[in-house]
């Protein structure tokens, strides 16, 4: 290691040639220094995710290990030699430097017992920064190295985000600091996962009245503080300006600590705010620039717009309509600007109010780009929450009038959410979920600092959070739910002192037990260039208050997909007046052997009692199992004879009692089927068989007939199946496979068999299935599946044209 950069980072912390020589003389000491003068140590050998032995023994010695810890007593903490500790930091810091850029694999743990503190301010006792790697100091010249998770403004934030946020010479309070091992290695550290642990402490803080540090009240590499209000501007602006709002709220914050008068540290921070989601924050500030005494018109103009979109973003959009008014009856020069923000406040109330939205506008939108954050506002249908006992987070959500099926139910923004183009260059994080006993991606993680960074400047939207179901190991929520919140009406004092405790044991919980895969629709995937949906290590997560209240079911009576951080929930099928609603949380596979065992149900479920399940239990193990053999070889199927041998082994898995609707397999067996007749060139068997696919998703079909000269004409505007007759598991197949599957029998109808009436039909089931799962009518279906050719595009616009592609739901 370069002796003169030693040298300089000893002089940036206090620390003399004497201290090395006395740290030195320390049992260990000279062992220790040489091997933190290393460098960065990478740690313990990584597992792959598809090492399921290693991942489950990585879980169980995590366990047995974090309760060896949390068995332990209140003790003294061992001395750390300041020498090494400090030549680590300097290492580890290089390191880090040198992987800007790149892309590293890096492990850490979640779901463990999370130290929250409840200790008054006044009780503890301060320590600073000595380094940007957190390592610490206190008064006695102790250090300690300190691992900060889920902290604002933190995580996947670059190296100068992070010197920005927790500069060295920073003092602050550390509620009842508790050490632990770190995830690699067998070194011990102060491991903070609640950020309200933390409390920065300005230098009049009455904690810091006479005290005195060992190592010397100043260090040399302490950033100079701004000795105007203008450079406290400058030095927040420039923040802003890099995209780090949090670290741009504490600059304007601390200004205003020195200067509370300053109109345009007011200002700035309320913009910063907005791009926070702080919209109480936000509003609070704009609105005491208005009220303030000789604010400037520009002044007074530019805080009304804001205090427009902080109620635009709080969801008062006729608050935020006379808001923007005054601003431009205040300013003409604002004029076009105001109609645009009207004319948002106007869609917003209709689609909250009626449910009217723009389907094509956020398709277009979502397909974009990748992790796409859209502005819509949350829209609530005929559904409402209740107690259910027999539910293991006590309430489920029912319908509560007769539904439609395909009718709009929920339409809700992410409370938080993560997506991997958030952080391009972050690499890999890899996540040892220890309630969930799994391994997860950095976006579930970087999911729980995502949502302490919203409640550190909105405490208010804490009841929309905490009402959620949190695991077995915290209490349960109360029955009732509420979308109602409060908002702060007073400014900000101390950005950063959290008014609340922020319960990451509780946050944990909720995201562990509520978080989403926020899937995309396929063609606005295929927009961003991705060949998955985003699962595996880098899926993205997200929490959704209200579905999070849905209960699960294998085959659920409601569709789900997301656009952006947006997620939409529609009927999938009819839902009479009092019947719970429900959604799928995940998991395959043919019966409920294998679905016990896939995926977050096997977590969360483990005992699913949906109707698909307890069809399959009254089937038996046996002919499950002998299903699933059979369903396994379904692509193997190579010829009619032996596809037609198979379905009937097939049809005898299942008991006499179980309705067509639920024998998920022999719709992938007549799928298999009907491909090998057009393979054959049997097109008539092709359309029959397709009519008996759809038949086995519950669906009762209607004048089959295929030929041209067919004496059973469709009435003109008929569709082929009764609309009443969805069965329960057409929701888990897909809605895309089903429009594709009704195109295909268009097709042959049309181009082959000559039967335009039945085609026509066809293609109005195609339009209506894909109506019911996405809306948009005709014109989202033409715009998704714009590359029709010959006759059946002539078909299409013919039908457009008459305006007869337009099926009202039933």
């Amino acid at each position: 290691m370069d002796p003169d950069e030693v040298a300089k980072f000893m002089s940036q912390i206090n620390f003399t040639p004497q201290d090395m020589m006395n740290a030195m003389r320390q049992p260990g000491g000279l062992r220790d220094f040489l091997q933190s003068a290393g460098g960065n140590n990478v740690g313990s050998k990584q597992i792959p995710m598809n090492d399921l032995d290693g991942i489950a023994e990585l879980v169980k010695s995590a366990k047995r290990r974090f309760k060896q810890e949390s068995s332990l007593g209140p003790s003294a903490a061992p001395q750390t030699n300041r020498a090494s500790l400090s030549m680590k930091f300097l290492g580890s810091r290089r390191y880090a430097e040198g992987m800007v850029g790149k892309r590293e694999l890096r492990q850490t743990y979640k779901g463990i017992e999370a130290h929250v503190s409840r200790q008054p301010l006044d009780q503890l006792k301060p320590i600073r920064m000595v380094s940007v790697m957190f390592g610490v100091e206190d008064t006695a010249g102790n250090v300690r190295q300190v691992s900060v998770y889920n902290y604002p403004g933190a995580s996947g934030a670059s190296l100068a985000a992070i010197d920005a946020l927790f500069s060295v010479g920073t003092i602050m309070a550390i509620r009842e600091p508790t050490l632990r091992m770190m995830a690699q290695g067998d070194e011990a550290h102060i491991r903070i996962d609640c950020p309200s642990d933390i409390v920065m402490l300005r230098w009049d803080h009455k904690l810091l009245k006479g005290v005195k540090w060992q190592s010397g009240d100043h260090l040399s590499n302490t950033p100079i503080a701004p000795k105007s209000e203008e450079k406290w501007r400058e030095l927040g602006n420039g923040y802003f300006k890099s995209g780090w709002f949090v670290q741009a709220i504490l600059a304007y914050s601390r200004g205003l600590h020195r200067y509370p008068g300053s109109i345009l540290l007011y200002l700035n921070r309320s913009l910063a705010s907005l791009r926070l989601g702080y919209y109480g924050a936000a509003l609070a500030d704009a609105l005491h620039v208005v009220e303030a005494a000789g604010t400037s018109i520009t002044s007074k103009v530019k805080a009304l717009f804001r205090a427009g979109q902080a109620k635009y973003g709080m969801g008062l959009w006729g608050d935020a309509e006379e808001l923007f008014t005054q601003t431009s009856e205040l300013d003409d020069a604002e004029a076009d600007n105001v109609q645009v923000w009207l004319k948002k406040c106007r869609e917003r109330m209709a689609e909250s109010m009626d449910g009217t939205y723009n389907w094509i506008h956020l398709f277009d939108l979502a397909g974009e780009k990748a992790g796409q954050r859209l502005e819509v506002a949350d829209y609530l249908g005929p559904v409402d929450v209740v107690g259910m006992s027999s539910r293991g987070g006590g309430r489920g959500v029912v319908a509560t009038r007769d539904v439609k099926c395909g009718e709009l139910l929920v339409v809700s923004k992410a409370f938080a959410c993560c997506f991997p183009e958030d952080f391009p260059n972050e690499g890999t994080l890899c996540v040892v979920n220890i309630l969930k006993e799994c391994r997860e991606g950095g976006c579930s993680t970087y999911l729980d600092t995502k949502i302490a960074e919203r409640l550190a400047g909105d405490p208010g939207s804490a009841s929309l959070l905490y009402g959620l179901y949190a695991g077995p190991q915290q209490n349960l929520p109360p029955q009732e739910y509420t979308v109602q919140r409060s908002w702060p009406t007073d400014v900000m004092n101390d950005y950063l002192t959290f008014e609340a405790v922020v319960d990451m044991a509780r946050i944990d919980g909720i995201t562990s037990y509520n978080c989403f895969t926020p899937s995309q629709p396929h063609d606005v995937r295929q927009k961003h260039h991705s060949e998955t949906d985003g699962f595996g290590m880098d899926a993205a997560s997200a929490l959704f208050t209200f579905p999070s209240l849905f209960n699960h079911s294998c085959a659920p009576n409601t569709h789900t997909f997301c656009l952006g951080d947006v997620m939409i929930i529609r009927a999938a099928t009819y839902v009479p007046k009092g019947e719970e609603l429900f959604v799928c949380y995940g998991g395959e596979g043919e019966t409920y052997l294998s679905r016990a065992r896939s995926g977050i149900v096997a977590q969360l479920v483990p005992d699913c009692d949906c109707v698909l399940c307890t069809a399959d239990k009254t089937d038996g193990d046996v002919a499950c199992r002998r299903r699933e053999e059979i369903v396994k070889g379904i692509p193997s199927w190579n010829s009619v004879e032996i596809a037609r041998a198979g379905i009937k082994k097939l049809e005898k898995t299942y008991s006499i009692e179980t309705p067509i609707g639920l024998r998920g397999g022999m719709y992938k067996a007549y799928r298999q089927l009907s491909m090998l007749m057009f393979l054959k060139g049997d097109y008539t068997m092709f359309v029959q068989e397709r009519v008996k696919m759809f038949e086995y998703l519950g669906m009762k079909m209607r004048n089959t007939e295929t030929g041209a000269k067919s004496k059973r004409r469709a009435r003109r505007n008929s569709l082929p199946m009764e609309r009443s007759s969805v069965g329960p598991i057409c929701a888990s197949i897909g809605g895309e496979e089903l429009v594709d599957a009704c195109m295909s029998v268009a097709s042959v109808l049309l181009g082959v068999l000559g039967n335009a009436e039945r085609a026509e039909s066809w293609l109005r089931f195609a339009v209506w299935l894909h109506d019911k799962e996405w809306g948009g009518g005709p014109a989202l279906f033409l715009k998704r599946n714009p590359n029709e050719e010959g006759q059946l595009k002539a078909l299409f616009g013919k039908l457009e044209r008459e305006g007869r592609l337009m099926i009202s739901p039933l």
